[in-house]
């Protein structure tokens, strides 16, 4: 048999190559946007980003193919809001009505670490934090899990964010939830 019928078995205990997650996120994204050679929009950029092969031709062929393909594509689409938000890249209509993103030269780049970049999570701000979304679900009678869940209560902290672009930074924090709720949480870290 052939090795198309009968493919070669890969070693069971061969480990799976990953490259870890560049140091500066925001500054691998924004150059990787910065030096493609034609622009791309969110879920391309974040295709070629990922390594995914639904990534456009000419975005696989692209250096930059697969940089944070140790990230979720959720993390990815996610810092790429973030630069959004910075200004960093901006979006733009073509002349056939595609919106694509181009990068910003000498843009202010936010801090993006790696999910797992912050220390452990200091008990009695996570606390602080937690009474403060019970009383804020309570005022917007929601269950506090729509507030933000613990997860991010965690993240927030460790983190510690100072400001409203730190505060994008961690997980949990889209730009609604920022807008709704980044003054107060600033305020409890604040506080801390």
């Amino acid at each position: 048999m052939c090795d198309v019928c009968s493919p070669l078995a890969a070693p069971a205990d061969a480990p799976v190559a990953t490259t870890p997650l560049p140091g500066d996120i925001a500054g691998a994204i924004h150059s990787a946007v910065l030096e493609l050679r034609w622009p791309l929009g969110r879920t391309g950029l974040t295709a070629m980003l990922r390594g995914s092969m639904s990534a456009p031709r000419s975005a696989q062929r692209s250096p930059h193919f697969g940089l944070l393909a140790a990230a979720s594509q959720a993390d990815i689409k996610r810092w790429i809001q973030l630069l959004e938000l910075s200004g960093a890249l901006e979006s733009f209509e073509s002349d056939d009505g595609f919106r694509l993103l181009r990068a910003v030269p000498g843009a202010d780049l936010p801090r993006i670490g790696p999910p797992a970049a912050a220390g452990p999570a200091d008990e009695g701000l996570f606390e602080r934090l937690r009474a403060w979304r019970l009383e804020r679900a309570r005022e917007d009678e929601v269950p506090a899990y729509v507030v933000l869940h613990d997860a991010t209560l965690r993240e927030l902290a460790s983190a510690k964010p100072e400001n409203e672009r730190d505060l994008a930074a961690v997980k949990g924090f889209g730009p609604t939830k920022l807008e709704r709720y980044g003054d107060d949480v600033l305020a409890v870290i604040a506080a801390a």
